[in-house]
């Protein structure tokens, strides 16, 4: 594993910030060969927590390594994920506006995503879709549905999807960033 220390503004921007912000540092390192920084907030806010953003590349490209990205993705989601003993129970909740492109990415992914029964025969965990239209639409924050689910569901782990709000049109489609401070907005 390659190690780096350097600037990541990308945190940041979702909360805001142009330009790196509190002097806070991600650490660049290396996973099956592709970029990923990892770093944290901490300030007194909802959104402190950890995060690794990693950069796959041109992912619309016929020469996207797709098993490379996906390993390295799922790498840094076990980086954040707590580890427990107990049969893990996920909710995966799939934010977005399926109807535009642009805000269809976890609308998108909840069709490719199997839906496990959790019957103890294998190690994977039982795991659950959320399908959540935007707030908007609704009239009901995300959020909302989200916490109530969870509770309702007794889960382990809530994992959410959605598109990545970027000011850079160059990190659109290439980066995928995993964070355990929630989504704003959302």
């Amino acid at each position: 594993m390659q190690h780096n220390q350097s600037a990541s503004d990308l945190f940041c921007e979702q909360f805001g910030a142009a330009a790196p912000c509190h002097g806070n540092f991600a650490e660049k390192f290396s996973l099956f060969g592709i970029d990923a920084y990892r770093g944290s907030i901490s300030d007194k806010s909802s959104h402190s927590g950890d995060y690794v953003t990693v950069d796959c590349g041109c992912m619309w490209l016929p020469s996207f390594n797709t098993e490379s990205a996906v390993r390295a993705v799922a790498e840094a989601v076990s980086m954040l994920v707590p580890r427990t003993s107990d049969t893990m129970r996920v909710l995966i909740c799939a934010l977005g506006n399926s109807a535009v492109a642009a805000d269809s990415v976890g609308c998108r992914a909840a069709d490719r995503i199997l839906v496990l029964s959790g019957d103890g025969i294998s190690a994977l965990p039982k795991t659950y879709i959320l399908r959540l239209g935007v707030g908007a639409a609704t009239g009901i924050s995300s959020s909302l549905h989200i916490k109530a689910m969870a509770k309702c569901l007794d889960v382990s782990l809530v994992i959410c999807i959605d598109a990545l709000v970027a000011r850079t049109p160059a990190r659109i489609g290439s980066l995928v960033q995993i964070t355990n401070a929630g989504i704003s907005p959302g």
